[in-house]
């Protein structure tokens, strides 16, 4: 009688852990680390369609940047339509706080200052040159680093693909940079004049 009584209790604490085991493991899959959350972007897909099919005017639109968690977000008449990771300027090259508004569009572009030095032999011998600083020898040539769906909102500073790390921070020279998925869908979206605002 004992054992009985001993195998359905261990009976009934076997289910008991598995049947918790398998709740533990199904919560821990449905939510996304905080992390996780801002490394992805979260975009609303159909009223995405609907701004492409009654194309809104830049002052219906804003793009907000918050510094501090390296997020950002597209709103269209005060409704958010995407939220998305972001990476702004490192220490030493702070991008700079305030109103802005998007002046200007450049679909490919290459930056000026930054990218790489090459030899006349073609070999890369500074692979993070400053046009400013990092001296071109003789037959060889500084090629600007790749910046495309750029969109200008103060100075030299904009929006444009780039790397974000994972999770985000700050790493760039000042521009915000976005993933190749946001920034094709800001530069979409957003026409000249549309307003920007950068957040501590």
């Amino acid at each position: 009688m004992m054992d009985v009584i001993r195998y359905n209790l261990w009976k009934r604490m076997a289910i008991g852990f598995a049947v918790g085991s398998f709740l533990l493991m199904m919560g821990g899959c449905s939510h996304l680390s905080s992390s996780q959350q801002k490394s992805r972007a979260q975009i609303d897909h159909q009223l995405i369609s609907q701004l492409e099919a009654h194309p809104p005017k830049a002052k219906q639109l804003k793009i907000l940047v918050e510094v501090s968690t390296q997020t950002g977000e597209l709103l269209a008449n005060g409704e958010r339509v995407a939220t998305f990771p972001v990476s702004t300027g490192k220490q030493g090259h702070s991008t700079p706080y305030g109103n802005f508004s998007i002046y200007n569009k450049e679909k490919e572009n290459t930056s000026s200052l930054y990218g790489s030095v090459y030899n006349a032999q073609g070999k890369m011998i500074v692979p993070y040159a400053d046009s400013r600083k990092d001296r071109v020898p003789k037959g060889g040539r500084f090629e600007g680093a790749s910046m495309p769906y750029t969109m200008h909102f103060t100075g030299y500073c904009a929006f444009h693909e780039g790397f974000v790390p994972n999770p985000p921070s700050r790493a760039s020279h000042g521009c915000i940079r976005l993933t190749p998925e946001v920034a094709e869908l800001l530069f979409r979206l957003c026409p000249v004049g549309t307003p920007v605002v950068v957040l501590l």
